[in-house]
């Protein structure tokens, strides 16, 4: 077992946790799946869907549907696999990962000959990466702006200070200067 995912269960049991439990059986299910044990992944994953409707499951769901879906496309199930993968894509909450979900959805619509929705899935792919693109542009284009404003009253605040400094020299010698006047 990795090491992270001991902590992980460790962690679960010394605090009762239960969705570092979850997360921990989640794991060893894709686990099951990589080492190509891809009925023992699916029985697994089943006795774990089963705790996610409980407390708090939104982000353990995709990954166990997900989990699935490889697993049911490795044995040949296409539409059980297409049926989890989109069970996935319904419930997943990072958007960043729609991309590759989507891709996935794609190739098994191809696989069953169901190109006109294979096509449709790319396009709402193209569109989330458009969309993240559309976001990543902004956030940099915000920092930016805000990194920009930043230098700009850093520069102000030099300049009122060297303004500051000059009337500063200008009032000593003025002073000097009636100081000199009435000697």
């Amino acid at each position: 077992m990795h090491n992270g995912l001991n902590s992980i269960f460790e962690y679960g049991k010394k605090h009762n946790n239960t969705n570092a439990k979850i997360h921990f059986r989640n794991s060893m299910i894709y686990n099951y799946y990589l080492m190509g044990d891809y009925q023992k992944a699916i029985d697994s994953a089943f006795v774990i869907r089963k705790r996610l409707s409980k407390p708090d499951p939104f982000t353990e769901i995709p990954f166990n549907s997900r989990t699935l879906s490889l697993s049911y496309h490795a044995l040949g199930d296409i539409k059980k696999a297409i049926y989890y993968l989109n069970h996935a894509i319904d419930n997943t909450q990072e958007y960043n990962e729609l991309p590759e979900l989507y891709n996935d959805l794609a190739t098994y619509y191809q696989k069953s000959n169901n190109h006109k929705l294979a096509v449709a899935t790319y396009k709402k792919r193209k569109l989330v990466v458009d969309s993240i693109r559309a976001m990543e542009k902004k956030v940099f284009t915000d920092y930016y702006d805000t990194k920009i404003k930043f230098i700009d009253q850093t520069q102000k605040s030099e300049k009122i200070l060297l303004e500051k400094n000059i009337l500063t020299a200008q009032n000593d010698k003025q002073k000097l200067y009636i100081i000199s006047l009435l000697v």
